[in-house]
């Protein structure tokens, strides 16, 4: 095979260099590939379902006797695979951030997408076939050309319809679309994906708990994991509500930093003391002996989660309530031509369709009783 020329490598190269580069974003950004991650996520949510998962601060070795009992022979090979960690195992956190990079990927492709189409001018001028083509279509005859353009205009305006228009020859075009801006939800719903994903991969490093502490009156509980906190209890408090039946517990606890208190709380069921990012949860106490039982909980993610949930249903709610609506309107002597479709939603846009096409034949025919009388 003859040697090509030196000149021509270098352009060699870099053709080489795009194909890698749009194969990789190709496949990084595949739908096929989405569905392959999720299934393999659920493979391994379905084996930490099935399987018994370690419990934070648990007797390790009591806990591994207890497996042993249930598995015999195999639940040495089980803990190797990692079956009793699974969410903690390098293969769950692989595919969790192969996912959110394969979601970022497409949420960049169709943001990409989206803004050249918004970027794009729309195409007014349509041939006269395709009114006819759409399902959503309807033809009025009118007297005044300009009567008629002036009804079309003031019937989308009333809807709230962004109107372009053009002209060619003695005939009018107007293009009329409906809640443009719905199409950016999907990416604020893709958003809420990845953050979703990506405060649930960071949970499991940057997360802890200290479950089950107990506490005297007077006593304080270093919380540790790096952190200058201190828990103490200071008094525990029941007080009878007023039903007679009823009784409210409160734990009144003060976090300490070095010595110092920096915030305190009366703990109740469901009301747990917040500081930076910690939170002292009551979770039982003792009826006889004066001591309470609460579970201390870091998870910065939390915030993050209740931040995707909220964009997730606000980007959902936007993309299926506010559909886009496109309406080509031809207005030529003697007719008017309508002709529109929507995004999803076709029998909620059929009947938006056909209310909009009455009032515009209303609007006709009070413009050619106007001409009429005049």
């Amino acid at each position: 095979m003859k040697d090509l020329p030196f000149q021509d490598r270098p352009f060699l190269g870099r053709l080489q260099f795009d194909w890698l580069w749009r194969s990789a974003w190709r496949l990084l950004s595949s739908p096929r590939l989405a569905v392959g991650l999720f299934l393999a996520l659920a493979f391994c949510a379905a084996l930490g379902t099935l399987f018994p998962q370690e419990p934070p601060q648990a007797n390790l070795s009591a806990w591994m006797e207890m497996i042993h009992q249930r598995y015999g022979s195999q639940a040495s090979l089980y803990a190797s695979l990692g079956l009793f960690h699974i969410y903690h195992t390098p293969l769950f956190i692989t595919l969790v951030g192969a996912l959110v990079s394969n979601t970022l990927a497409c949420t960049l492709r169709r943001a990409l997408s989206i803004w050249r189409a918004t970027q794009r001018a729309p195409r007014v001028i349509q041939a006269d076939a395709f009114y006819h083509r759409l399902t959503c279509h309807a033809a009025f005859a009118m007297s005044s050309l300009m009567r008629g353009l002036e009804a079309a205009r003031s019937a989308l305006n009333h809807h709230h319809y962004r109107i372009t228009a053009a002209r060619r020859g003695d005939v009018d075009y107007l293009y009329g679309e409906r809640h443009r801006w719905a199409r950016w939800a999907t990416l604020v719903t893709h958003g809420a994906v990845i953050l979703l994903m990506a405060a649930l991969l960071l949970r499991g490093s940057l997360a802890w708990r200290e479950l089950r502490v107990q506490l005297a009156p007077g006593q304080a509980y270093p919380v540790g994991h790096h952190t200058p906190w201190e828990v103490r209890l200071d008094r525990f408090s029941s007080r009878a509500l007023g039903d007679g039946q009823s009784v409210e517990y409160q734990a009144h606890l003060t976090l300490l930093s070095q010595g110092q208190p920096v915030a305190e709380h009366g703990v109740r069921v469901n009301s747990p003391l917040s500081y930076g990012g910690l939170r002292v949860y009551l979770f039982s106490f003792g009826s006889r002996e004066a001591f309470v039982v609460v579970d201390i909980v870091h998870d910065p993610s939390f915030l993050p989660v209740i931040l995707s949930a909220a964009l997730m249903v606000g980007g959902l709610s936007c993309t299926f309530a506010f559909p886009t609506h496109q309406l080509w309107v031809r207005v030529a002597p003697g007719e008017i031509w309508i002709a529109g479709r929507t995004s999803r939603d076709p029998l909620g846009f059929e009947r938006h369709f056909r209310r909009l096409a009455q009032e515009l034949e209303a609007r006709l025919a009070e413009a050619g009783k106007e001409v009429g009388d005049g």
